[in-house]
């Protein structure tokens, strides 16, 4: 949905989905290997307006990053760029830790021209998707635009919690069918037999 929204909004040629690989804050995520595996069944429903990337697999780069891997990728011709993140990411630095976000992320990665980033032919901007919980307003020299809140209120950390029997089964209404069965499939996350049952029961 924040997918095609940004598309609408910002009249996006597509939208390029970058799965993480390793992620030692998440140690609860499922594998890698599976996460992406489930993203290229889903998004293939979706094309040409979305595509998935393989570009983080086998790595622990952060998106911010990322983005200026898959920019240098397109080699020397103009391209504008953004960068899509759920407003809890609306930090210089992240408030429990301390270490850098996607704002100063982003700057820094201007400032320092990584991955040949070139503002002659490049241009950067960073959407975030609203979510009600920054009220946060930073100053930055980089384009920084919103997208409203989505009418389904849930996050990926929400539907893991689901799925594993810590949050309501109502959270999955945002998880594509697809990528439910393919996780029940592999006994991802560990449902609770007796949740699991009455879903599959359900559907």
């Amino acid at each position: 949905m924040s997918g095609l929204a940004a598309m609408e909004r910002f009249c996006l040629d597509k939208v390029l989905f970058v799965i993480a690989g390793s992620d030692p804050r998440k140690p609860e995520l499922a594998s890698a290997v599976l996460r992406h595996q489930v993203a290229q069944q889903v998004l293939r429903i979706f094309h040409p307006l979305f595509e998935y990337s393989p570009i983080a697999l086998g790595s622990s780069l952060p998106g911010e990053v990322n983005i200026f891997r898959i920019m240098s990728s397109h080699g020397a011709r103009p391209l504008h760029a953004f960068y899509l993140a759920g407003s809890d990411h609306c930090h210089r630095f992240t408030p429990q830790s301390g270490h850098p976000d996607t704002i100063q992320r982003l700057e820094e990665g201007v400032r320092n021209a990584i991955h040949g980033f070139d503002p002659r032919t490049r241009w950067l901007s960073v959407v975030f998707l609203d979510r009600g919980d920054c009220s946060e307003s930073l100053a930055s020299f980089l384009d920084v635009r919103w997208i409203e809140q989505m009418p389904l209120k849930t996050s990926s950390t929400r539907i893991r919690g689901a799925l594993s029997g810590r949050e309501p089964l109502c959270e999955l209404v945002a998880l594509p069918f697809t990528a439910y069965c393919l996780l029940c499939t592999q006994g991802t996350y560990q449902m609770q037999q007796e949740k699991a049952g009455g879903l599959a029961e359900e559907s």
